[in-house]
């Protein structure tokens, strides 16, 4: 498996997959690009994003519209700059270009990648995944939500999900960048999903 972004509520750490040598034998007859095989002299990069000068105010949120959301939030903020230390977290770092990169197309993992509502909020608030590749929504609060991401370059959907519904498991064909997903029952709940070609991005 490839790294992935895990964005924190404190600091965020670049992990990036640098490819330094490469045999592909295979072929994907969709792109006519070689399918890339992993050969082990893969390199890791890793770093820190920060964020200089005054951090914006966080705002208050006002949940009294749904008690479930307010009992469970006691003083609630925007996240919108999430920042210690000068360390910016709900950061996505990718590789855009390159031999490799350009060169292979890049097998698509099955396992799915969760985005949660837990408090009232989407958790991760910034999710990376590869074309294909299962998103996973799960609704952890005792109040309904609903899911309604509104790219660009995929189609669109909005999904409801009570409390205790199944999870919601959908994938995006096409790549595209911070595509906003929101929640049309609580406003201030807001994600970004990023949809890549390869596996070359940070989680």
């Amino acid at each position: 498996m490839f790294p992935h972004l895990k964005p924190l509520s404190i600091t965020i750490t670049a992990i990036l997959l640098v490819i330094v040598a490469s045999k592909s034998p295979g072929q994907d007859p969709s792109s006519n690009k070689k399918v890339y095989v992993r050969t082990g002299q893969e390199a890791t990069l890793s770093g820190a994003v920060t964020f200089t000068g005054k951090v914006p105010k966080a705002l208050k949120i006002d949940m009294s519209a749904d008690p479930t959301c307010a009992q469970g939030n006691v003083d609630p903020t925007t996240d919108w700059f999430v920042v210690s230390d000068d360390r910016l977290a709900n950061v996505l770092v990718y590789v855009s270009a390159g031999a490799t990169l350009d060169n292979h197309s890049f097998e698509t993992p099955s396992t799915a990648l969760v985005m949660e509502h837990k408090g009232c909020r989407y958790e991760p608030h910034v999710l990376g995944l590869q074309v294909n590749q299962p998103l996973m929504i799960i609704n952890s609060d005792n109040t309904q939500h609903n899911t309604h991401p509104t790219p660009r370059s995929n189609a669109e959907w909005n999904q409801s999900q009570p409390e205790g519904a199944p999870p919601i498991v959908k994938t995006f064909a096409r790549p595209e960048l911070l595509i906003p997903i929101r929640c049309n029952q609580h406003p201030w709940e807001k994600a970004y999903v990023s949809r890549l070609q390869s596996p070359f991005l940070c989680r």
